[in-house]
């Protein structure tokens, strides 16, 4: 907080973390709930368009990156006016090194004193981006209060995660999933061993040596594991996995606690919107749940159709309330009144319902959002790319939907309606490439049509995608 002090930010600031996972991620932000500061967490492989896109929507007077990615940044803040300052983590010739500034500030014994307000309940504490089905991206509000409420009830409680434990972050802080495990578990005072880069082998290693008890984790990830030999490694320590950002396969979990008899793997339902947990499977419940409703939330389920709230076994539309819930999107205040209902309950675009014994089941999502490789990419949103797609003179009109793939859940398709007869997927390819950050191309395939199924009103019927993808 000393420093960020020093670097001219205070109270109703916003700074960015544009890095990967570190142990000064978690001391920035404690260090900016402390003096009231609102961050945004950036992916720090987006483009540089995905970033003037975010940084215009948040205004970060401090960007904090890795130092290789300073070239992009510099570019970055000649188009955000908002940016007066970036500091790296690793040594920079040219911007002020925060790891070795930190290390500086330890040694100090005078501090300068923080004198300023926090209002924990009603100010942005994190702005996370989640994206959307009809624009870009947009930044979710979550208070301090919000944030800590998963803390205490979800991750505590509900998980039953052993206060001497020694959590193994590998997931990205940068997303909500990553960012609240990592906070739970060092104030619940357990011992955090962060991961920069996903390997099976190098974090199965990390497990053994630093006798891991419980790690975060997205489902291809517990897929690469369910792909290694286990026996090499004494994996004995570890007591629970929690598998979340996309539906776990049933048969995957399965095989993989055939193989690690001595691991527990809870399947965890949540959304940026509602910061992480908003269910939670434990092991005694039905592998098609995502478990029971977390602690201080409540969920209704309505018919998309009537607006009819619906009993146990009917699906609808999965509508939350509770003090996790986000406080709206930062500067977008109609996108905020179309997520909420008359009756304040949050619009969450799932489609599922909760049974006589109250575990709830996913079974469609409204949204249509893709999930590539769980939260480890992050959600793509069609509506994105098809965005960039139609600013290509050569296309006419195209969708994109996702398609299963057993390595990454899921992978963007587009049918494309051609402008010029001379268009290929080719050039389609070519022309995403330095527009859309690696996890948003098009690795489904192109695949060429003369009209896209569309109702009435225009919006494309993507469920009629699938269908037509099924059939070729």
């Amino acid at each position: 907080a000393n420093l960020l002090i020093k670097l001219g930010i205070g109270n109703g600031d916003v700074i960015a973390l544009c890095c990967g996972n570190c142990a000064e991620y978690l001391m920035l932000l404690l260090a900016a709930a402390e003096l009231g500061v609102s961050v945004t967490t950036c992916n720090p492989k987006h483009t540089q368009s995905e970033m003037i896109h975010q940084f215009n929507v948040v205004a970060p007077k401090l960007v904090i990156a890795d130092s290789n990615i300073v070239e992009k940044l510099e570019h970055v803040s000649e188009a955000v006016t908002a940016i007066k300052k970036i500091a790296t983590l690793g040594k920079h010739e040219k911007y002020i090194c925060l790891r070795q500034s930190l290390n500086q500030e330890s040694s100090v014994k005078e501090y300068v004193p923080v004198t300023s307000k926090r209002d924990i309940s009603n100010t942005p504490f994190v702005l996370p981006f989640s994206s959307g089905t009809t624009g870009k991206p947009k930044a979710v509000q979550h208070s301090q209060d919000h944030i800590c409420s998963p803390f205490v009830f979800c991750v505590r409680a509900t998980l039953k995660l052993p206060n001497h434990g020694i959590c193994y972050c590998i997931v990205p802080m940068f997303h909500m999933f990553g960012m609240v495990t990592s906070l739970s578990a060092i104030t619940q005072g357990c011992k955090l061993i962060v991961g920069t880069k996903f390997e099976a082998s190098s974090s199965l290693a990390a497990i053994e040596k630093y006798k891991i008890t419980h790690a975060p984790l997205v489902p291809p990830m517990v897929i690469a594991f369910s792909k290694e030999n286990l026996q090499k490694y004494d994996l004995s320590s570890m007591e629970y996995i929690l598998s979340a950002a996309a539906p776990l396969p049933v048969k995957v979990g399965d095989n993989l606690r055939e193989l690690w008899k001595t691991v527990k793997i809870n399947q965890c339902y949540g959304m940026s919107e509602a910061a992480p947990l908003s269910g939670c499977l434990e092991p005694d419940c039905p592998k098609e749940s995502v478990g029971r409703l977390a602690f201080n939330l409540q969920v209704k389920v309505v018919d998309v159709k009537t607006g009819k709230e619906l009993g146990p076994n009917l699906d609808g539309e999965l509508r939350y309330k509770g003090p996790q819930v986000f406080m709206g999107y930062y500067n977008a205040p109609e996108a905020t009144r179309n997520s909420f209902d008359e009756d304040n309950w949050f619009r969450s675009g799932d489609i599922g319902h909760y049974d006589e014994r109250g575990y709830i089941y996913i079974v469609d999502r409204l949204k249509d959002l893709i999930k590539y490789k769980g939260f480890f990419k992050r959600q793509v949103s069609p509506a994105e790319i098809e965005r960039v797609l139609f600013e290509n003179p050569k296309i006419a009109d195209a969708a994109v939907f996702g398609v299963p793939d057993n390595e990454a859940g899921e992978l963007p398709r587009a049918f494309i309606v051609k402008r010029k007869e001379s268009l290929t997927a080719s050039e389609v390819h070519e022309y995403l490439k330095d527009r859309l950050s690696s996890y948003k191309q098009l690795r489904g395939g192109i695949i060429f049509r003369d009209s896209i199924p569309k109702a009435q009103s225009g919006k494309v019927i993507r469920r009629s995608l699938r269908s037509v993808e099924s059939k070729l």
